[in-house]
């Protein structure tokens, strides 16, 4: 459902607070490490003169809440935890927001987020590492190396404070899910591999 839905909504340049999506963290592996990098990444784009809200939502965010709390404490970021939603209020939530911040490993096509970004309009800041020949390249994600927790910080603060450059990403990735993924998209090239199966064995 969250691939065709009636996204993205308007995005008015100028909002005073900027929404943080993270969407899914890892159960039982890796929080703590995810939570720092979250963390970490939004301080620096508070730093940086953005009013941030983070918004978690999906598998393992309600079960992790208290690493959660813990790593923004003192931060003055608000944080918002929603758990397991249904994919309608999913796809909501992301394309609501300014931002998918993706932090489970390098983006690639395999995971869910990057494709709920795409199908949202959501400008995504990811660690790099699977984008190479792949549709990432013409999306609007703003990558920095893998776990370098620094470039993370200064990626996201750049999309959160440039409204004109959050725009582009917005457009790229609409423009890369109805290219790729929608559905119009993929039962065209499943008709054009069956027709050319059925010449093959003619």
């Amino acid at each position: 459902e969250i691939l065709d839905a009636p996204y993205p909504p308007a995005r008015p340049a100028g909002k005073p607070e900027k929404v943080v999506c993270v969407f899914c963290v890892s159960d039982p592996v890796g929080p703590t490490r995810e939570m720092g990098d979250v963390s970490s990444a939004a301080r620096a784009a508070k730093a940086a003169g953005a009013r941030v809200r983070v918004v978690f939502v999906g598998r393992g965010t309600d079960t992790q809440a208290s690493e959660i709390t813990e790593a923004f404490a003192e931060s003055g970021i608000e944080v918002e935890i929603l758990g397991l939603r249904t994919p309608e209020e999913i796809g909501r939530t992301i394309a609501a927001s300014d931002v998918l911040l993706c932090v489970r490993g390098h983006l690639n096509l395999r995971r869910g987020s990057a494709l709920a970004g795409f199908a949202c309009g959501t400008p995504i800041v990811a660690y790099a590492g699977g984008e190479e020949g792949t549709p990432l390249m013409e999306a609007g994600v703003a990558l920095a190396p893998l776990y370098d927790r620094e470039a993370l910080g200064a990626a996201l603060a750049r999309v959160m404070t440039d409204d004109a450059l959050a725009l582009e990403m917005h457009l790229k990735n609409i423009g890369v899910q109805k290219k790729y993924f929608s559905w119009r998209t993929v039962a065209q090239r499943s008709e054009e591999r069956r027709v050319g199966k059925e010449c093959r064995s003619r």
